[in-house]
This record gives structure tokens, sequence and C-alpha cells, in this order.
């Protein structure tokens, strides 16, 4: 890993070196203590996301940030060496944005590879404290939301009624995944149904019913369209 990260960096520092900063600021300052500048803040920052997944922003806020608080580092020791003209700042920040941005781009995608890989290793952990007979038996979720009725939803169903719709489903496919539990005996159903639920609610599966049921709602007249043609062909 270390390896890879140093030939990144040579590679980096070899693309720096063909490519030149603006006579603008090459003729001001030192092109090292730039780039020492943009490092600490781009590397404070990625760690601090890192930390903090919550603390993850866009991409263009995350290099606009980079940008100014390098520049904010330049102010605060070569101030004196820009002109006093009204637009300096603007292309200072400019220049520097052009000059880093491809290697700003590779640093957020490197952070959203790290949290989508943390987010798989989630899911990892989650489904492997599953126990084995509800793992075996997630499939009978998906069957049962594939077999729903778009049309239904829209003819009996209303906005308002998501929650009902969302416990109404939820609780006939922890039923329907009970049931099929040979080795279940009948003191142990409302145990095991409790067990189902609340596995099935740690996964976020209501959230899926609900996105579901509010999806189907907002394409209703597509629903209905394609009833009326595939009701026009039979006919």
């Amino acid at each position: 890993m270390s390896n890879t990260m140093n030939l990144q960096e040579h590679i980096r520092r070899v693309l720096r070196e063909e490519k030149r900063f603006s006579p603008f600021i090459s003729r001001r300052l030192p092109e090292d203590e730039i780039n020492t500048y943009f490092n600490e803040v781009k590397n404070r920052l990625m760690g601090m996301i890192t930390s903090d997944k919550s603390s993850m922003m866009e991409k263009d806020e995350f290099k606009q940030f980079i940008i100014t608080y390098t520049i904010n580092f330049i102010m605060e020791n070569y101030y004196d060496t820009f002109p006093e003209m009204t637009d300096f700042y603007e292309k200072l920040f400019d220049d520097l944005y052009e000059y880093y941005n491809n290697e700003m781009d590779e640093s957020y995608e490197s952070i959203n590879n790290m949290n989508l890989q943390e987010n798989i290793r989630k899911v990892l952990r989650e489904e492997n404290n599953i126990p084995s007979y509800i793992r075996r038996r997630l499939g009978i979720l998906q069957e049962y939301m594939d077999d729903l009725d778009p049309n239904d939803i829209c003819k009996y169903w209303d906005y308002d009624e998501v929650d009902g719709f969302t416990n109404e489903v939820l609780s006939e496919i922890v039923r329907i995944i009970v049931n099929s539990i040979p080795e279940i005996h009948s003191e142990d159903w409302f145990n095991a149904y409790d067990e189902v639920l609340g596995v099935l609610t740690d996964l976020n599966y209501h959230l899926e019913i609900n996105d579901f049921f509010i999806h189907t709602l907002d394409n209703c007249d597509n629903y209905v369209n394609e009833s009326i043609d595939r009701n026009e062909r039979i006919n």
C-alpha cells in the first residue's frame, strides 16, 4: 500500500515538474513553498473527512476549500510580494485551481473509493451477523416485492398512508419468512417474528418499501398507461 502511494506521489511530482506555474505566480512565490502549503491543506482536509464521514462535501466545495486555505497560508507569509491590484486574489485563485485541478480530482476520488469500500465492509459485517436461518430466506422479501402490483397502490393508497403500507408489507413478509422455517415451534413463533422483524429493520428494508411506495405513487400515470396498453393488446 505504501509503495503504491509513493509511486503515485512520484508520478504527481514528475507531472508537476513538467507543468509550470503561471508567470504571475512563479515570479513572486517559491514553488516548493506553494506545494507545501497545498499538501498540508489537502492532507488535513482528507484526514478530517476520513475520520468523520459526515464532513464529506461535494467535489467543487472540496477543491475550493483547498485552494482558499492554500491562499490563506500564502497571504500570511508573502502578502508584500503581490501588487496592489483589485483582482489579484481572483487571479491567484484561478491559477492555483487550474494548476492543482487534476491532483484535487484524484484526491477526491480516492476519498470516495475509501467511503465506498467502508460501506461495503459495513454491509458485509451486518450480513455476517444475521442468523443463517434468516439470511437464507432474505430472497423471500425480494420475491414479495417483485410481486407487488403498482396499480393496486395507485388505486387504493395515498401518500399519507405510507407508514401503514410499509408496516403491512413488512409484517406480511416477516410472517411468510417465519412460517417457512420448519424448526420454529408454535411457542417460539412470536419470538422468531420479533427477531426477523428486528433484522429486516436493522437492514433498512422498511426504507426500501417506503421508497417503493413513494416512487410508485409518483409514477401512477405511467403505470396506468402501461396497464391500458397491455389490456388493449390482450383484447
